[in-house]
């Protein structure tokens, strides 16, 4: 599985406004004063490269602070982290003890995969700036658990965790960051070690979600359960979540249901109930919860479930208009995607970029996420050309961002130009030898071509070694186990990583290999029930229409 970011649910979105006011805790000081037309023009033109170089020699010119962390700030606001490195290692030759330059830079590092750096300057702030470590792991949490690379931050957090051990707080932290980057063993370790420092009630919930992901429901459901008389209604919300995972979802949903009617977990509840109802195509019951949650101030989310309502229902109009009217909360950057992609087979492509470019304009900060989805969804309505293009315009304008090079590579194989694919992922992993999603999408576009599947293997296996949770890496390594006629190991990796994530790809995969395996039972089983969770989906349907022999229209 490429695993070019899960644009759909909108998950690891980076608020830059948002985090980088938590993180660098500024003050507003006035932006550097001198004349910026020039500075300007390259905005206006998106070279932002040149326009943050251009602030970079004002700031090395003139030596002044204020004109450094101008520079720092346009840098980061237009994610140019090898100039922001650059920009910093000048401010701190001028001023060493700078608590915003180690902050900005402890950023660069982390978005460029650098950890060794990213570790030196975060335990510099831990040891520096903050009252206790603990205090700093907190100020952490808050503000890195929003930037994109996971696994380097989870690694990150992990290594400092284990610098300042007897900080319970570094702790948790790295475990909640583990647990996101798909290493739920590493969230167990510091769940434990949090819960011997005296943090038993959070450490117990970190512990209980880690065993659910690595299987263990029996050990995972005992952590959760409520212990005592002081049940808080967040850890009953837990326990219900833990319970659908485990596939006990009549015990669930009696809990979603009990939430809903009287507690402050209310409107979570309500939310939980109308996803239940869609996951098993109630549409009906699902829009009346959805329209007491917006009664409960949820109207982003409520939206978002009137609009899927809407679309599975074929109104794709109305769903179109209620997905472009959510632009704010955690289903934005997927709301405006799937606006996007409905308008691409209705209204037409140009009308369809106007809405989006309009929305974008005041809403700069999903920028990057909505760019990703908006170059893929080109690419699935056949305008390979375009999204090629447009991919190398962000490219230029941003060179540091890693998911626009993953994207442009799939893309450009879906063109049927897989050298020049592998060509752009190899750079990548040479920037970033240690990033598992570089380590993934060369090793899956090698296994997908079936070109150089020792070397595919050894980079796959890399990839599951730091994330053994990631259904993405999981998918990768069950497709090459296929493309190596290992259909048992295949449908092993596949199983679970449909069991992690059930996304249409990774079920095609998995029917795939079960019918090389000669279970065609189970084959035919686990098709239809990815067809009756995402109805309509064209993969599943022209698998679909392939194994039964038919040629789909």
């Amino acid at each position: 599985m490429s695993n070019v970011p899960d644009v759909r649910g909108g998950y690891g979105l980076f608020p830059k406004a948002t985090c980088l006011a938590l993180l660098l805790l500024v003050a507003g000081k006035p932006a550097f004063s001198a004349d910026s037309s020039l500075v300007d023009v390259a905005i206006e033109r998106g070279d932002y490269p040149a326009a943050v170089e251009m602030r970079r020699q004002e700031a090395r010119h003139s030596g002044d602070p204020a004109s450094f962390d101008a520079a720092a700030r346009l840098a980061y606001d237009w994610s140019q982290y090898s100039v922001l490195t650059a920009i910093c290692g000048d401010w701190l030759r001028k001023d060493p003890q700078s608590e915003q330059a180690h902050r900005y830079l402890a950023v660069a590092a982390l978005e460029l995969d650098q950890r060794d750096t990213a570790v030196r300057e975060l335990d510099w702030l831990l040891t520096h700036v903050y009252q206790s470590v603990n205090v700093g792991f907190d100020s952490f949490g808050t503000s890195l658990g929003e930037l994109r690379n996971r696994a380097g931050l989870s690694a990150v957090m992990a290594n400092l965790s284990a610098r300042h051990p007897e900080a319970a707080a570094g702790h948790l932290q790295a475990g909640d960051l583990a647990l996101a980057a798909g290493d739920a063993a590493q969230a167990l370790r510091e769940a434990q070690r949090a819960s011997e420092l005296g943090r038993r009630r959070v450490g117990r919930s970190l512990a209980a979600r880690a065993h659910v992901i690595m299987g263990d429901c029996e050990q995972g459901l005992a952590l959760a359960a409520p212990l005592g008389t002081d049940v808080h209604d967040s850890d009953r919300l837990t326990e219900g979540w833990l319970l659908e995972a485990c596939d006990r979802g009549g015990e669930a949903e009696a809990i979603f249901q009990e939430l809903s009617a009287h507690s402050s977990e209310r409107a979570s509840a309500l939310e939980a109930l109308a996803g239940r109802e869609l996951e098993t195509r109630r549409n009906e019951a699902a829009a009346r919860h959805y329209t007491e949650l917006a009664k409960l101030g949820g109207r982003e989310s409520a939206q978002f479930g009137m609009a899927t309502v809407a679309e599975r229902a074929g109104d794709r109009e109305r769903a179109a208009t209620l997905y472009a009217g959510i632009s704010s909360g955690r289903h934005a950057v997927e709301a405006q995607l799937r606006a996007y992609r409905l308008r691409l087979t209705g209204a037409g492509i140009d009308w369809a970029d106007r809405l989006l470019d309009d929305f974008l304009t005041s809403n700069s900060s999903l920028r990057q996420d909505i760019t990703v989805g908006r170059i893929l969804a080109l690419a699935d309505v056949g305008q390979t050309e375009r999204a090629l293009a447009l991919a190398s315009r962000v490219e230029r304008a941003y060179p540091d961002v890693e998911e626009f090079e993953r994207a442009h590579a799939e893309v450009l194989v879906r063109a049927g130009r897989t050298d020049d694919a592998i060509t752009r992922l190899e750079r990548l992993l040479a920037a970033r030898p240690h990033d598992p999603a570089a380590l993934n999408a060369l090793g899956y576009t090698l296994a997908e071509a079936g070109r150089d599947l020792r070397r595919a293997e050894k980079l796959l296996v890399a990839a599951v070694a730091q994330a053994p949770d990631n259904a993405a890496y999981l998918d990768s390594l069950g497709w090459l186990r296929f493309q190596q006629r290992d259909y048992t190991a295949a449908v092993g990796a596949l199983a679970r990583a449909y069991l992690l994530q059930p996304d249409p790809e990774i079920a095609a995969h998995s029917v795939a290999a079960l019918d090389a395996l000669g279970d065609r039972v189970k084959a035919d089983d686990l098709l239809q029930s990815a067809l009756d969770r995402h109805p309509g989906e064209q993969h599943l349907v022209a698998l679909q229409h392939r194994r039964r022999g038919e040629v789909p229209r």
